[in-house]
């Protein structure tokens, strides 16, 4: 007959926490992995954001292209721009305000202001340029306002641009400046480089399609000269639909590499619920 001994306390002691610190152990794992993956998550959202941003700015590039091959109208031009690049969401407002070879003004178009443009279009009638416009027109440079209360308070449109940024861009084509284009982005967006850059191209092409519709006013564009900017423009839009298609590739791409991952998290908070619940029964 075989006589069991009874286990020392101590030694049963010594198991009970070798395997709560086990499972401590566990649960402390759990939770950093959780945290590692809402992060990833976090970031993945945030670069999903930016990538439909940018597609929405591709696509209202490309439109403004479209347009330009086609309208041969000056001031039909700068209205239906502005409104080409708030139709898709990818800015909240846009204004253009354009000048005669003296610098002189001439007219303006705007879209999603309203109201809210009136004070504006009495100073450019005035001829007194916002900081913003003074900057843009002397630097021909992409100017970026992210605070426009504070950074631009002499404009009248700075009340209105409650968490937004701003971006204001000289239309030039080589020494001609035609005038400016602004426009409202959301703050998050601001610094992007891509973002500027995109603006940049579609103030230039902007610019190039005024200047072309000068020279024809003018009888000054011969048919050959007239056949090489179009050409151009429509290379341009073949350059930005490859670009817009690559954008929505990548999205999917990226998408296709988290799916599941919420579902994941949600696993993981579950397992460490029940081992903290079991922890608790057996203290």
């Amino acid at each position: 007959m075989v006589i069991f001994k009874p286990v020392p306390q101590n030694l049963k002691k010594k198991i009970m926490k070798d395997k709560k610190n086990k499972k401590d152990d566990e649960i402390k794992h759990l939770k950093d992995r959780i945290k590692e993956l809402e992060k990833l998550e976090t970031e993945r959202q945030r670069t999903d954001k930016k990538i439909k941003h940018l597609n929405k700015i591709l696509r209202a590039i490309r439109n403004v292209n479209q347009l330009i091959i086609r309208e041969k109208d000056r001031d039909a031009l700068i209205q239906k721009a502005c409104e080409i690049l708030i139709e898709t969401r990818g800015y909240y407002n846009a204004w253009i305000v354009l000048l005669d070879e003296k610098g002189k003004y001439l007219t303006y178009a705007k879209t999603g202001l309203d109201k809210a443009f009136a004070p504006m279009k009495k100073l450019l009638e005035q001829e007194k340029w916002t900081e913003c416009g003074k900057r843009a027109l002397k630097q021909k440079e992409l100017i970026i306002t992210e605070d426009p209360k504070k950074e631009c308070p002499d404009c009248p449109l700075s009340s209105a641009y409650a968490e937004r940024g701003g971006y204001t861009v000289c239309l030039a084509h080589h020494d001609r400046i035609y005038g400016l284009l602004s426009v409202s982005i959301p703050k998050s967006f601001i610094k992007d480089k891509q973002e500027q850059e995109l603006l940049r191209e579609v103030a230039g092409d902007i610019a190039l399609a005024l200047h072309t519709i000068e020279l024809e006013e003018e009888g000054a564009l011969a048919e050959e000269e007239l056949e090489k900017h179009r050409n151009h423009l429509e290379k341009l839009i073949k350059e930005r639909t490859a670009e817009l298609e690559e954008k929505n590739k990548e999205l999917k791409r990226f998408n296709k590499l988290f799916v599941g991952r919420e579902f994941r998290i949600k696993e993981l908070k579950d397992k460490v619920k029940e081992l903290e619940k079991e922890s608790k029964r057996k203290k």
